[in-house]
Order: C-alpha cells, then sequence, then structure tokens
C-alpha cells in the first residue's frame, strides 16, 4: 500500500427479509412486512447514489424462505433493486434463510456475483466475504470449515492492506437477550458454531481492522478484546403490526485504522444514531 491515506466508504444492508406474505397466529416469524419492502428497497437505491459509498455490503437474509420456486423470485426481485443498477459495486454473503431451498451457486447466478469465501480489493482496502453457513445447523447457524480457514490465513498474512470480513453470522457474543423478535431458543446457536478458531486467524492476521456480521437483528459492537466487532441491524426486522424501518449502516474506514458508523432508518427517513471506534 502506498502512503496515500485513503478512506473507504461501505453501506451495509441485511435481513431484507422479503417473504411470501403475512403468515398465520401459529407462525408468527411467516408474519413480517412484505408489499412495502419493495418501495423500501427503491427508497435504498436512491439513497445509495446520495450517500456515494465506494461499496454495499450485503450480509444476507434477503428472504424468507418458502418454496424454491418463490426463493428464487424474491432472490431476483433484490437483484433488481439493489445490485442490477447499483452506481458502485455491491458485494454480498448469504444467510441462512437465503441457502434452505436453493443453493449458493443458484443464488451467485441470480446476483451476478461471485462464490465466497472472496477476497475483494476495495479502495486500498481488503474485503474478506466469508460463507459461516458451512455445514448447517438447524437452518440457523453453521461453521467455517478448515479449508476456508486454510484460505483465510493466507488472505491475511499476504500483503499489508487493511482488512475487513464479513459474514452472515455473527463471531463474538452480544446481548441479545431482549431482542423481542428472537426466539429465545435461537440465542445459544446465533455464531458461527467455531467463531473462536476464526477470530482467532483473523486477529492474528496482518492490518485487521474488524468484522462486520448480522443475523441478530439488532446493532451491537463488541469491544471486549482488542478488536470490534459488529453486528448491522435488520432492513426489515419481522413487527408483527408496525411497517418496517428500513434500517442500514453507512460506515467509513480510515487507513489509521478508525471507524464511524451512521445508522439510517428509510420509515420514516431519520438517522438513529452515529458511533465513532
Amino acid at each position: 500500500m502506498t502512503d496515500e491515506k485513503r478512506n473507504l466508504k461501505l453501506i451495509l444492508i441485511s435481513d431484507i427479509h422479503l417473504t411470501p406474505g403475512k403468515g398465520t397466529e401459529d407462525k408468527p416469524l411467516k408474519r413480517p412486512p412484505h408489499d412495502e419492502l419493495y418501495g423500501l428497497l427503491d427508497s435504498f437505491e436512491e439513497l445509495v447514489r446520495e450517500i456515494g459509498p465506494d461499496a454495499v455490503i450485503d450480509l444476507g437474509d434477503r428472504i424468507f424462505n418458502d418454496t424454491e420456486e418463490n426463493d428464487i423470485v424474491r432472490t431476483t426481485a433484490v437483484y433488481e433493486r439493489i445490485y442490477r443498477n447499483s452506481p458502485c459495486p455491491v458485494l454480498h454473503v448469504d444467510g441462512n434463510h437465503d441457502v434452505i431451498n436453493i443453493s449458493k451457486e443458484t443464488i451467485a447466478s441470480i446476483l451476478h456475483s461471485p462464490l465466497y469465501p472472496a477476497a475483494v480489493t476495495v479502495n486500498g482496502f481488503k474485503l474478506l466475504l466469508l460463507d459461516s453457513l458451512e455445514n448447517m445447523i438447524r437452518n440457523c447457524t453453521g461453521t467455517v470449515s478448515e479449508s476456508q480457514l486454510r484460505w483465510l490465513e493466507e488472505e491475511m498474512n499476504n500483503d499489508d492492506l487493511p482488512k475487513i470480513a464479513f459474514s452472515h453470522n455473527p463471531l463474538h457474543d452480544h446481548d441479545i437477550t431482549r431482542n423481542f423478535n428472537l426466539p429465545e431458543k435461537f440465542y445459544p446457536i446465533m455464531k458461527a458454531v467455531n467463531s473462536d478458531e476464526v477470530a482467532k486467524v483473523l486477529e492474528g492476521g496482518r492490518n485487521f481492522l474488524c468484522h462486520i456480521g448480522a443475523h441478530l437483528h439488532l446493532w451491537g459492537i463488541d469491544r471486549s478484546g482488542r478488536y470490534p466487532y459488529i453486528a448491522t441491524p435488520p432492513f426489515s426486522s419481522h413487527p408483527m403490526k408496525t411497517p418496517a424501518d428500513g434500517f442500514f449502516t453507512e460506515m467509513t474506514f480510515r487507513s489509521d485504522g478508525s471507524i464511524s458508523a451512521v445508522i439510517h432508518g428509510i420509515s420514516p427517513r431519520r438517522i438513529m444514531g452515529t458511533f465513532s471506534l
């Protein structure tokens, strides 16, 4: 990397959960917003152009799984609203709901994106896109395989670029006990199964900045160690009676290692908070 000081601005979107409909009383998680999400995604595309990031990172759970046919239709709908006309690169990882009925290869084809794990350099920063859902458990979490860990160790140590890692599942514990949208039975299986091994490789590498995940349906920062582990808020958070807020995160990374974040809401349009790490 040259001596030139560079910043990287990213927009992160996660847990859109475009769904098959309102569901039933005995399946409350089938009752998140549906119709209004299309308009919110259109507004999101407009805001991406307004904010002007270097890249958009889609952290997965674009859909709420239904059938193979419907999952393909709704994944395509997300592609058409976020990816197709984006003024900047859009990178992705997959969430657990994305891959229940359709393969990761099919998703990559729909999104016109490479399969991950993948390392992508944007504006002098290396972005590491991880698969935290290998050997998926209870359709919720999974592992990062030994081969992927070896790949990650190589990518963490073969250059001096500042590095940011992404996966759908978090790698650290966050306080989720008051998250009313998340069934308590899932608390023990939210982060990646071998998250400690993944974190060890990241923290042992060269110029690691942070890890960013989703899946928890909250904004969280774990600063219990040397490096921040961040969870992004959901675009759609399964509210029972209220419309979706359309949350997304704008983050700026600087070559000195400092990080700032702005949490946006679309409906209504507002800034929910700003953070410096």
